[in-house]
């Protein structure tokens, strides 16, 4: 298939998205049975895309397994996959930092929830901006890492209360 071809078809399925895929779904919905021998035979075919079809189970639990025993090589390579961070490159980040959060200087101890180590980015950008505690995550992207709101928190918090409660 020649490019003009690729380009050709590919306009076409833009132009008629929603009535190809209606046909496709009514095909599918008017044989169940071809579908359903496809996908268990793929699974056959392909186990790494999801497992034997009649132990589910047994795949997941395989999954997990791996998982837990390769934590940390997983988070390495989901680190250079999500930021481009090699693990030199995280590892000086953490020296830099002294094994602390640039914003409340909580130490990190944890893996995982409130004392773990987050790495804060831009989102429009992607640049990293430093390494953050839990909190100071879940903090940062309840406000929508806008620091107008965030000023505007400070100023809430630093105000006079409204009403003292009596206790």
């Amino acid at each position: 298939m020649t490019t003009s071809e690729k380009a050709r078809n590919r306009r076409y399925y833009i132009a008629n998205r929603d009535n190809i895929l209606a046909k496709q779904r009514a095909h599918r919905e008017a044989n169940p049975e071809k579908y359903r021998a496809y996908r268990k035979q793929y699974l056959l075919d392909h186990p790494q895309r999801g497992g034997h079809p009649r132990e589910p189970e047994r795949s997941r639990a395989r999954e997990l397994r791996y998982r837990i025993a390769h934590r940390e090589e997983l988070r390495i390579r989901g680190r250079a996959r999500r930021y481009g961070l090699s693990h030199e490159e995280f590892q000086r980040l953490v020296t830099a930092q002294a094994n602390r959060c640039g914003i409340c200087g909580k130490d990190f101890v944890g893996t995982i929830g409130s004392d773990s180590l987050n790495i804060d980015h831009d989102h429009a950008t992607k640049a990293i901006r430093g390494l953050i505690c839990g909190d100071c995550n879940i903090g940062l992207g309840r406000f929508k890492d806008n620091p107008e709101t965030l000023l505007a928190a400070i100023s809430y918090l630093t105000g006079p209360p409204l009403r003292v409660i009596a206790g």
